[in-house]
Parts: C-alpha cells; sequence; structure tokens
C-alpha cells in the first residue's frame, strides 16, 4: 500500500541496516525530523541504491521486539511521512457521500411522488444526514490537506539536494542552504 501511496519510491522489503556512502549520510543526518521512517528518508534523499537480496534464517531464540502493533505503527508513520494521499480520499469520499444523498433524495421525492413504499420522515432524515455527513467530511478532508501542506513545511526538508558540485570550494558545501542566500561567496579575482 504504501508503495502505491507515497510520493517517493521506497524499495520494497528494505531494511534499516544498510551501507551507505558519506554524501548520503551527510544528507540523511541533516534531516530535523523527530519521527523518522529510514527507508523513506533515504529513498527521499535520491542518491543511489542497490539492494542485496539474502534469505533470513529463521529466529534462533527469544521472541520478536517488533509485534504487530509496532509494526502497524511503523507503516502508518510511513504512510504520513511521505503521502496525502489518505487526505485526498477523505475529500473525494465526502463529494461521493454528499453526491449519493443529493441522489438518493431526488429518487425518494419521486417516490414520494408515486406513492411508492413511502414511511413518513425516514427519507429526509437518511438524506440530510447523509448530505451533511459527505459535507463534513469534504470540509475536514480539506483541512487536513492544508494541514499537510503545513506539516511538509514544519518538517523542513530541503527543495533539492546537490549530489555533486563542481568548481566551488570544499568550505561553500558545509554552509547551510540559508547562509549561503543571504552571504553570497566571494569569489576571487
Amino acid at each position: 500500500m504504501l508503495h502505491r501511496l507515497a510520493n517517493v519510491e521506497i524499495p520494497p522489503d528494505a531494511g534499516d541496516f544498510r551501507l551507505v556512502d558519506r554524501k548520503a549520510l551527510e544528507q540523511f543526518r541533516q534531516l530535523r525530523e523527530s519521527n523518522r521512517y529510514v527507508r523513506g528518508l533515504f529513498a527521499w534523499t535520491g542518491f543511489r541504491q542497490t539492494g542485496v537480496p539474502y534469505t533470513r534464517e529463521a529466529r534462533y531464540a527469544g521472541q520478536t521486539k517488533y509485534p504487530v502493533r509496532k509494526l502497524v505503527t511503523l507503516g502508518v508513520d510511513g504512510l504520513i511521512g511521505f503521502s496525502r494521499v489518505p487526505l485526498q480520499i477523505a475529500v473525494v469520499l465526502g463529494f461521493v457521500v454528499s453526491i449519493g444523498a443529493f441522489i438518493f433524495g431526488l429518487v425518494e421525492i419521486g417516490l414520494r411522488l408515486a406513492h411508492v413504499g413511502v414511511v413518513p420522515g425516514w427519507a429526509s432524515v437518511i438524506v440530510v444526514v447523509s448530505f451533511l455527513g459527505g459535507v463534513q467530511l469534504i470540509l475536514t478532508g480539506m483541512m487536513g490537506t492544508y494541514v499537510g501542506r503545513i506539516y511538509e513545511e514544519v518538517k523542513g526538508r530541503p527543495l533539492y539536494i546537490v549530489r555533486e558540485a563542481k568548481g566551488f570550494e570544499g568550505e561553500l558545501l558545509s554552509i547551510p542552504a540559508a547562509a549561503r542566500i543571504s552571504e553570497p561567496p566571494t569569489v576571487p579575482h
């Protein structure tokens, strides 16, 4: 599910144990997030990755320290950290419920005019509650989308990562991006 919903190509069956190039590690260490989904963050940095397939042996002794509850939490962290699709699903679902309630209301009006299977008050209550529930779902999804955008900004991920720079001094690359913008480097004449 994460593979389909995430906006980053996260390798399937990737573990958290990895051999990492110094450049990729430095970029990873600059990410300030406190809820880190490591597999996704390394994929997000954009450096080349190569998987090393292996067969896991059965556990020799002891119990796993990652029960189902923690695995679900890990999956939700990955989904929240790399996708806004669930919020968009809420908006779409709200529209579907509202449109369905409106159509159901029109059908019930037609049945009422034809005097077919009428239970007084039932249809109007269902239509109003469903329609308002759909509108609330739309508004909640839209507010969630705004909060999701705020969350993206608060994470403070850089807009892009420079893999390699040629023709610059080594010290320039170690200066944070904000400092580079406010204080342009001096160029020798």
